[in-house]
């Protein structure tokens, strides 16, 4: 298992553990881009715009949803 894999893997457990943070979606979704799963990535950066309140996470989850 790759390091993406493996950081996947911690992802989902922290989301699972707490649906109401923003920066764990934002996460997944940065890692999710990077395995090429671009449809699910974009679904995360949803999320993570809905649980985001910090300006600069939301900037920076709306600018990388459009990559």
């Amino acid at each position: 298992m790759g390091q993406l894999d493996e950081a996947l893997k911690h992802y989902e457990v922290a989301v699972k553990k707490d649906s109401t943070n923003g920066k764990y979606y934002y996460n997944r979704a940065l890692v999710k881009s990077k395995l090429d799963k671009f449809e699910e990535a974009i679904d995360d950066y949803n999320k993570a715009l809905d649980n985001l309140s910090d300006q600069t996470g939301l900037y920076q989850a709306r600018f990388n949803k459009g990559v």
